[in-house]
């Protein structure tokens, strides 16, 4: 089996479940997919380093359920087990994106001196 499969005039990498070249739209998205959320949470980690909010350490977690389920798509596994996996992981990425967004950021008023006087009653 080589890695390189050809299209025509075109070489694909051939990485396709099935061992074929790389020619199915379906697992041309699922690879763009697993890429894709990769990419993006390399970009929301690096936007957490450079100003340490919590939320987007969230988002950047988000993003890796994404990426595990593209992987698992393009393995040839079929099982219940891995059926579960896959919706474990939609499960969990909703779920951080959701605490991201509820998530508010804390304020730091050390500046501000604020005094709570007693009303009168």
């Amino acid at each position: 089996m080589s890695l390189y499969g050809s299209i025509g005039d075109w070489a694909v990498l051939s990485i396709g479940p099935s061992g074929q070249p790389l020619t199915d739209p379906f697992e041309i998205l699922e690879l763009g997919r697993g890429v894709f959320a990769l990419v993006l949470f390399s970009v929301s980690l690096y936007a957490w380093y450079k100003r340490r909010q919590p939320a987007l350490i969230i988002v950047s977690l988000a993003f890796l359920p994404f990426f595990v389920k593209s992987a698992l798509d393009l393995l040839p596994l079929s099982s219940p087990a891995n059926e579960f996996t896959r919706l474990s992981m939609d499960f969990i990425a909703l779920a951080l994106f959701f605490i991201a967004i509820v998530l508010r950021p804390r304020k730091d008023d050390s500046s501000e001196t604020v005094v709570k006087q007693p009303l009168d009653t």
